[in-house]
């Protein structure tokens, strides 16, 4: 994967077709998947959208026919990824839900917790405000606020939402609870979300 944060994506395709190669001569199943997995994720950085989820789904197949439901939940995560971008928000949702039921199964919390986000941005925006909500604040009990930023960029992410929703009030929580994040850790972020909560405050007035 070096090679392919390097911008190389070519080469880290040529790399991962090899390995797939003597994965399939050797069978090694869980390999093979993994290799596949992998390719879909280049093909999809790459623009090969068809190919990306043809690779996904050969992956799936493979990891439900050995029992590897940790890595069938991260296909399915980077499968929902691409119906959403697609547009195809139904699809996305429901391959969301599957990806969240398996990290569940084998515990994996991360991987629930990176998905429950993606879902919430999706109901996000898609207007369903109380979803989102309710979807941040379950993935939040998971990270137990790990990442400080992540969730001042979160909060403030749902406080646009709500002020979309003409929700003022609860706009200005979520922004403001962002602000005080972002001030204590002396994000340059700060200044934009300071500038979003006198924006509410003003509609708020009015």
């Amino acid at each position: 994967m070096l090679k392919a944060d390097n911008g190389e994506i070519s080469q880290a395709i040529a790399l991962n077709e090899k390995s797939l190669a003597i994965n399939e001569q050797i069978g090694n199943l869980k390999g093979k998947a993994a290799n596949l997995h992998q390719l879909g994720t280049l093909k999809a950085d790459n623009g090969d959208i068809s190919q990306a989820i043809d690779l996904y789904e050969q992956s799936l197949a493979i990891n439900k026919q050995i029992g590897n439901v940790r890595d069938q939940a991260a296909t399915l995560h980077n499968l929902g990824g691409i119906k959403a971008d697609k547009g195809e928000i139904s699809e996305a949702i429901a391959l969301y839900k599957q990806s969240i039921s398996f990290n569940e199964q084998v515990g994996n919390l991360q991987g629930k917790a990176a998905t429950l986000y993606k879902l919430m941005c999706l109901k996000g925006n898609n207007r369903e405000i109380e979803e989102a909500i309710a979807l941040f604040q379950q993935s939040l009990a998971i990270k137990k606020i790990g990442n400080v930023q992540s969730q001042a960029i979160t909060l403030s992410y749902l406080g646009r939402i709500a002020e979309q929703q003409h929700n003022y009030n609860q706009a200005l929580y979520y922004l403001q609870l962002a602000l005080e994040i972002l001030q204590r850790i002396q994000s340059p972020d700060a200044e934009e979300v300071r500038q979003m909560v006198v924006r509410v405050q003003d509609l708020i007035r009015n």
